[in-house]
């Protein structure tokens, strides 16, 4: 097998790390007890001539599939065995943490795959096999696979895509809507939501997300504020919180919340305004048989319901035994119960957003939030990779729209090392047209929208009509596609830059020679009602070519086209020349566009491109 090289990361049912390529021969298994590898993962040759992927189709009573590697290095994909001996019954937990709420360290295995009545069918398993980047893109197996929805569930109440404000990406901590201070306490407040809440109705972004923080959900979290809280509700806390013994907050929505934070409140003010609420819950208050009871999660879903909660995000569910994955319907089934919609991070899902559509996204990538941590996450290379790793799989939640877009020169001075970005206010290591693409690009239910709602609505009144541009591409582009077609696709030749040292420090812009010559690009078309829309990015090398294959266009038709594009791009210029200044701004132009036409594109190192075109 060492003809063969695998993308992906091989250890965590998360997938938030590197996408790094690794032979096969020199990938030793996350689990060696087991002998396991981790799924997704993408396989191709060496001259690039094939792709395969391969995943269960919707398994619901049965766990998700590993590969097995065997002593002579030769991979087979199986299920793996459910039940392990750890502290939660059932559960297989492939983490970094022993324990917490997050992951758990399996430590023995049953000599069974799963433990049911026999009663339903085994989920089918797809093997999928391409011959380019541009085929394997536009595979989305489980789209055309899973089972439809049951026609007798009622999910008229879900929209097909959603987009959303969010709080965590642009500060851990919460800032004064006013001041744009942190909040003494680091902790959100009613009327920071009331505030974003407002914009959003302006802006005509139709949720907002209240993440982790509202209700303090881990005994962790609670420490390590609660010096600055009054006394008495760390008190309150002390009697009430009903954290487990492993971290988590049984019953979110019945413990004490932050001081200065209303959940009900904030949720009445946003549906004045005709803004939804998405809130963050641990996973551990929906799953009955880890630490609570069917009764504590039925009142959980209740009382959500009560407050009128638009919907939930799911967080911390990275595992893929057969309980989790039953865990995992049953919650659907429950959130279509109490007309709620919901998306998950952690979990690798395998179809469930054709068979429940209002199970929006899945996460299971290292996706935008990344670039609140660095180590080579959430990069340019790693954005053009992700479509052909995650597209087969299920809608991606990837978190866009970050406004601080600088050159990989300026972003690598901004930390000491390895790489890019600040925790409290992250850098994007590309520029402003990339981040924009991203919100076309990518397959999703849910566009998270990862900075501050102030900074939008100081660019849509900037006087730049690149900064409107910007707002009005993340705020308005549909989201909801009726066609795609993908023109171009490629797994960039400097990811393999990250295979021998993931944490290798950058002292300038400077790649290998071997791989600076290479101009590759990522390239979709997505057509909702009559408009067309193209997104484009590149990595590192940047990218001077055309754009063709348009023949899908309506023929006879002329299309008006408004096109975004990079700043100060000159062929042939190297990055390390360009300024932040000039990624963080986006050029604006018009084109007339037919079928069969092609369009010239130029994009800065780790630039993008977008093009709107409606019948003209």
């Amino acid at each position: 097998m060492a003809d063969y090289a695998m993308f992906g990361d091989p250890y965590y049912s998360d997938g938030e790390d590197p996408i790094i390529p690794r032979r096969l021969d020199d990938v030793s298994p996350f689990s060696p007890e087991f002998n396991l590898i981790n799924n997704p993962q993408l396989f191709r040759d060496e001259a690039g001539t094939f792709f395969l992927t391969a995943f269960d189709v919707l398994p619901v009573d049965y766990p998700r599939a590993f590969y097995l590697r065997s002593p002579s290095a030769a991979l087979s994909f199986r299920t793996a065995f459910d039940r392990v001996h750890v502290r939660t019954p059932g559960a297989l937990y492939w983490g970094r943490q022993s324990g917490g709420r997050r992951d758990y360290t399996a430590t023995a295995k049953e000599p069974y795959i799963a433990h049911t009545a026999a009663t339903r069918a085994l989920p089918w398993r797809a093997y999928g096999v391409t011959t380019s980047a541009v085929a394997q893109a536009g595979l989305m197996l489980s789209l055309k696979l899973a089972p439809p929805p049951d026609p007798a569930v009622d999910y008229s109440f879900a929209p097909t895509h959603l987009r959303s404000l969010w709080d965590w990406g642009n500060h851990f901590l919460y800032r004064d809507p006013t001041s744009r201070n942190v909040t003494p306490e680091g902790l959100p407040t009613t009327r920071l939501y009331e505030a974003q809440a407002e914009y959003a109705e302006a802006a005509g972004v139709g949720y907002l997300t209240v993440d982790e923080g509202w209700n303090f959900p881990t005994r962790e979290a609670f420490d390590a504020v609660k010096d600055r809280l009054d006394p008495a509700v760390v008190a309150q806390f002390n009697v009430t919180g009903e954290w487990t013994r492993e971290g988590g907050n049984n019953m979110p929505f019945h413990s004490p919340f932050a001081p200065n934070f209303d959940m009900p409140a904030v949720v009445a003010a946003a549906r004045r305004r005709g803004v939804g609420v998405l809130a963050w819950v641990v996973r551990y208050a929906l799953m009955p048989g880890y630490y609570q009871t069917e009764a504590q999660v039925e009142a959980t879903f209740q009382r959500a319901a009560e407050w009128g909660v638009a919907g939930l995000k799911i967080d911390s569910g990275a595992a893929n035994d057969q309980l989790a994955v039953a865990a995992y319907h049953a919650t659907a089934r429950r959130c279509a119960r109490y007309r709620l919609v919901c998306f998950w991070h952690g979990p690798s899902l395998h179809g469930e957003s054709r068979t429940y559509p209002h199970f929006l996204a899945a996460e299971s990538a290292d996706t935008g939030e990344s670039r609140k941590f660095g180590l080579g996450l959430g990069t340019p290379v790693q954005h053009m990779t992700l479509p052909l790793l995650r597209a087969p799989l299920n809608p991606l939640d990837y978190q866009v729209g970050l406004t601080t877009t600088v050159p990989r020169s300026a972003a690598t001075a901004a930390r000491v090392a390895p790489l890019f970005w600040t925790w409290e206010d992250p850098l994007a290591a590309n520029t402003r047209t990339h981040e924009a693409a991203l919100t076309v690009l990518y397959w999703t239910g849910v566009t998270t929208l990862f900075d501050a709602y102030y900074r939008y609505a100081d660019l849509a009144a900037s006087a730049d009509a690149g900064d409107r541009a910007f707002v009005r591409i993340l705020t308005t582009a549909p989201g909801s596609w009726e066609e795609t077609h993908w023109l171009s696709a490629a797994v960039p030749a400097e990811l393999a830059y990250f295979a021998d040292d993931v944490h290798r420090p950058w002292a300038d812009d400077a790649m290998p020679p071997a791989r600076t010559a290479v101009r590759e690009a990522a390239v979709v078309a997505r057509r909702s009602g009559r408009a067309w829309w193209f997104a484009g990015i590149t990595g590192w090398a940047g990218y001077n070519g055309t754009v063709g294959g348009t023949s899908f266009l309506a023929a006879g038709t002329a299309y008006a086209c408004t096109e975004y594009g990079d700043v100060g791009v000159v062929a042939g210029k190297p990055a390390a020349a360009y300024t932040a200044a000039e990624y963080q701004r986006m050029r604006v132009s018009t084109r007339r566009l037919r079928r069969g036409d092609e369009v010239p594109v130029v994009m800065a190192p780790a630039g993008g491109w977008v093009m709107e075109c409606v019948p003209a």
